[in-house]
């Protein structure tokens, strides 16, 4: 059996994660159920920990390379950029 899980994370304060796909479908009329959490500091750390695991920065690393949102970003698409640059190489 395979499992699907889908995160949603708003603006570090608000979070959702289960089965059920974002969108009006998954949340209404499918059989998923997700958790809401409605907590700034769990939505941050979770967004701070997912981030540095696709980015792979050390965890004693994540909070001051990607607490600030527009950094984190900025994080990403430059490994974004790198990454197409190796499979175009």
């Amino acid at each position: 059996m395979e499992k699907q899980n889908s995160v949603l994370i708003v603006d570090d304060e608000w979070l959702t994660v289960g089965s059920a796909n974002i969108n009006k479908r998954g949340f209404r009329y499918e059989a998923e159920i997700n958790a809401a959490i409605l907590n700034e500091q769990t939505a941050k750390d979770l967004r701070i920990r997912l981030m540095a695991e696709h980015l792979k920065i050390p965890a004693r690393k994540a909070e001051s390379k990607l607490g600030d949102v527009d950094m984190a970003f900025q994080l990403w698409e430059e490994d974004l950029l790198c990454r197409r640059q190796v499979v175009r190489a």
